[in-house]
């Protein structure tokens, strides 16, 4: 396996673990939903450092201008902003999974949270969807038909909590 399959497995393996945990998460699996979003964030950590290993060999400079080229190529505006947006994510992300381990996890649908999980699923849908090659461009967007499915089904279902049955 090369530097460049190590880069891109690992940020598809972020992908499909942000994905089971917000599934989880609808299904009202908590403590499955807390551990897919730590082994997300932890899958994301790495590869970004596969990327600055292996194609920026640890350049800062490298990953702006190569984010400003696929950004060009995407949408014509040569931005490499996408650097900085891709550290606040892993930031966030660290920061969110750190706090839900050192709380009961009942705040898991308060505002903020909330807020960042629609932050977060706008950036997985650009980075999965948006920038991705049609293979599995086709793929991730099965995963979000696939969520918005579960969250409209969810809707209409009674709650279920896990042991119990319908409230």
């Amino acid at each position: 396996m090369t530097g460049t399959d190590i880069a891109h497995w690992t940020a598809w393996a972020a992908f499909a673990l942000w994905a089971g945990a917000e599934n989880a998460l609808i299904l009202r699996q908590t403590a499955r939903a807390r551990l897919f979003w730590t082994l997300g964030v932890a899958a994301l950590g790495l590869h970004l450092a596969a990327a600055f290993q292996w194609h920026h060999h640890w350049s800062h400079s490298s990953a702006v201008v190569a984010t400003a080229e696929q950004t060009a190529s995407v949408t014509g505006w040569r931005w490499g902003g996408g650097v900085w947006i891709n550290y606040a994510m892993l930031t966030l992300w660290s920061v969110d999974a750190i706090r839900w381990w050192n709380t009961d996890g009942n705040s898991k649908n308060s505002t903020p949270r909330i807020v960042l999980r629609g932050v977060f699923a706008f950036l997985w849908f650009q980075g999965a969807v948006v920038f991705a090659h049609s293979g599995i461009r086709a793929i991730a967007g099965l995963v979000f038909v696939g969520l918005a499915i579960r969250i409209g089904l969810n809707r209409r279902s009674p709650t279920v909590e896990a042991g119990g049955g319908a409230q």
